[in-house]
Protein backbone atom coordinates (compact mmCIF):
# COMPACT_ATOMS: atom_id res chain seq x y z
CA UNK A 1 0.00 0.00 0.00
CA UNK A 2 1.65 3.04 -1.14
CA UNK A 3 1.06 6.24 1.54
CA UNK A 4 -0.26 9.22 -0.14
CA UNK A 5 0.02 11.33 2.55
CA UNK A 6 2.46 11.75 5.95
CA UNK A 7 0.11 12.48 9.11
CA UNK A 8 0.82 13.31 12.44
CA UNK A 9 -0.20 9.82 13.54
CA UNK A 10 1.72 8.02 11.14
CA UNK A 11 5.14 9.99 12.08
CA UNK A 12 3.92 8.70 15.88
CA UNK A 13 3.24 5.11 14.82
CA UNK A 14 7.00 4.98 13.31
CA UNK A 15 8.41 6.16 16.13
CA UNK A 16 9.75 9.96 15.49
CA UNK A 17 11.57 11.86 17.74
CA UNK A 18 9.65 14.62 17.98
CA UNK A 19 7.67 16.23 20.13
CA UNK A 20 3.84 16.35 19.59
CA UNK A 21 3.96 20.22 19.48
CA UNK A 22 7.25 19.57 17.20
CA UNK A 23 4.91 17.69 14.90
CA UNK A 24 1.67 20.00 14.92
CA UNK A 25 4.01 22.98 14.23
CA UNK A 26 5.07 21.15 11.37
CA UNK A 27 2.63 18.70 9.58
CA UNK A 28 -1.07 20.12 9.03
CA UNK A 29 -4.41 18.22 10.43
CA UNK A 30 -4.51 16.93 6.88
CA UNK A 31 -0.91 15.45 6.15
CA UNK A 32 1.73 16.55 3.95
CA UNK A 33 2.53 14.91 0.81
CA UNK A 34 5.75 13.20 0.68
CA UNK A 35 7.38 15.55 -1.92
CA UNK A 36 6.44 18.20 0.73
CA UNK A 37 9.29 16.54 3.07
CA UNK A 38 11.87 18.11 0.88
CA UNK A 39 11.26 21.17 1.44
CA UNK A 40 10.20 20.94 5.33
CA UNK A 41 12.38 22.87 7.43
CA UNK A 42 13.68 20.04 9.46
CA UNK A 43 17.52 18.64 9.59
CA UNK A 44 18.40 16.61 5.84
CA UNK A 45 18.72 13.47 7.73
CA UNK A 46 15.42 13.52 9.28
CA UNK A 47 13.87 14.31 5.67
CA UNK A 48 15.24 11.25 4.73
CA UNK A 49 14.08 9.37 7.79
CA UNK A 50 10.60 10.57 6.65
CA UNK A 51 11.15 9.24 3.17
CA UNK A 52 12.48 6.04 3.25
CA UNK A 53 9.66 4.92 5.80
CA UNK A 54 8.40 1.92 4.25
CA UNK A 55 5.24 2.68 1.75
CA UNK A 56 6.48 6.32 0.69
CA UNK A 57 7.93 5.77 -2.27
CA UNK A 58 7.53 2.74 -4.82
CA UNK A 59 10.36 0.48 -5.31
CA UNK A 60 11.14 2.00 -8.69
CA UNK A 61 11.18 5.38 -6.94
CA UNK A 62 13.48 4.08 -4.00
CA UNK A 63 16.09 3.09 -6.51
CA UNK A 64 15.57 5.90 -8.41
CA UNK A 65 16.40 8.19 -4.99
CA UNK A 66 19.60 5.40 -3.49
CA UNK A 67 21.27 5.84 -7.45
CA UNK A 68 20.55 9.91 -6.55
CA UNK A 69 22.06 9.46 -2.79
CA UNK A 70 24.79 6.86 -4.58
CA UNK A 71 25.52 9.78 -7.12
CA UNK A 72 25.72 12.76 -4.91
CA UNK A 73 27.93 10.83 -2.27
CA UNK A 74 30.51 10.41 -5.14
CA UNK A 75 30.40 14.39 -6.46
CA UNK A 76 30.58 14.86 -2.23
CA UNK A 77 33.83 12.47 -2.58
CA UNK A 78 35.31 13.64 -5.44
CA UNK A 79 34.82 17.24 -4.57
CA UNK A 80 36.58 16.06 -1.33
CA UNK A 81 39.69 14.77 -3.76
CA UNK A 82 39.74 17.94 -5.94
CA UNK A 83 40.00 20.34 -2.31
CA UNK A 84 42.73 18.17 -1.07
CA UNK A 85 44.50 18.36 -4.66
CA UNK A 86 44.09 21.95 -4.69
CA UNK A 87 45.32 21.94 -0.98
CA UNK A 88 48.61 19.84 -2.27
CA UNK A 89 48.97 22.45 -5.06
CA UNK A 90 49.18 25.51 -3.49
CA UNK A 91 51.35 23.66 -0.27
CA UNK A 92 53.16 22.86 -3.09
CA UNK A 93 53.08 26.40 -4.86
CA UNK A 94 53.33 28.30 -1.49
CA UNK A 95 56.71 25.55 -0.67
CA UNK A 96 58.13 26.66 -4.00
CA UNK A 97 57.27 30.33 -3.22
CA UNK A 98 58.96 30.54 -0.01
CA UNK A 99 62.13 28.99 -1.15
CA UNK A 100 62.28 31.45 -4.03
CA UNK A 101 62.06 34.08 -1.40
CA UNK A 102 64.91 32.47 0.45
CA UNK A 103 66.90 32.70 -2.34
CA UNK A 104 66.30 36.16 -3.15
CA UNK A 105 66.95 36.96 0.60
CA UNK A 106 70.32 35.19 -0.09
CA UNK A 107 71.18 37.02 -3.21
CA UNK A 108 69.90 40.46 -1.79
CA UNK A 109 72.26 39.90 0.79
CA UNK A 110 75.63 38.91 -1.28
CA UNK A 111 75.06 41.52 -3.26
CA UNK A 112 74.70 43.86 -0.17
CA UNK A 113 78.56 42.32 1.12
CA UNK A 114 79.81 42.86 -2.01
CA UNK A 115 78.72 46.40 -1.93
CA UNK A 116 80.13 46.92 1.39
CA UNK A 117 83.49 45.41 0.46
Amino acid sequence: MMINKITRELLREWGTCYTDERIAALVPPDGVAPIQVLDANIPAEDRLWALTRPGILTPCEAAAFARECAAWAALARDRAAWAAADNAAWAARAAADRERLRQLGAIRRLIAERNTK
